[in-house]
């Protein structure tokens, strides 16, 4: 097994209640990534970390990896690295080794396949050496959350996404891509970026 897509998905959002499971269009949130990760022809595997019962609910209808997340890694402060690393201590016991890891964040359930795809290319061209990300202005490397693209290797290394000299940004222009639903607000602006 190469490439993977991790999709966290906890439980218990303070600023936003239920926000993972939220609908769009009659479809939650959790669905928009899932069903965007599919259309991915590099992908070997979509693995999904949560401590959310409806959400493994919700998700059986799909053939996707689904990993419990402990309590110790769904609080408010938990990184997103450590679970990532919990993700691929969990999931190489039982399968292949990982070699690159693409993260995508339910809260960005609009994508563009083309340019992940174009992304994806250009992280094979850089020899799995650089790290990719979605960010709305290339010069301070403001993250959106749309997409992470990294090694293994990699995020050993740095610990991070990020490096400051060995991660490629690329710069989402539409107010639709760039949508990060963390609050009601944000939801709001969604359901009107949908049409």
């Amino acid at each position: 097994m190469n490439t993977v897509v991790i999709i966290p998905a906890r439980a218990g959002s303070k600023r936003l209640k239920g926000k993972n499971r939220r609908k769009l269009k009659k479809k939650p949130l959790i669905n928009w990534t899932i069903d965007f990760a599919r259309k991915l022809s590099f992908v070997d595997d979509i693995i999904l970390t949560t401590n959310d019962r409806i959400i493994m609910k919700i998700v059986k209808k799909y053939n996707i990896k689904v990993l419990k997340r402990s309590s110790k890694l769904s609080k408010d402060k938990t990184k997103t690295i450590d679970v990532i690393f919990d993700v691929l201590k969990k999931y190489e016991k039982k399968n292949y080794k990982i070699q690159n890891i693409i993260l995508l964040q339910i809260t960005s359930p609009f994508r563009s396949k083309k340019i992940i795809e174009q992304a994806y290319k250009r992280y094979i061209k850089n020899k799995k050496k650089k790290s990719i990300i979605s960010v709305n202005n290339t010069k301070d490397t403001n993250l959106n959350g749309n997409f992470y693209i990294a090694s293994k290797k990699f995020l050993n290394k740095n610990k991070s996404f990020i490096s400051k000299k060995n991660t490629i940004p690329i710069k989402l222009y539409s107010k639709r891509l760039k949508i990060d639903i963390d609050t009601k607000k944000d939801f709001q602006i969604a359901k009107s970026l949908i049409n």
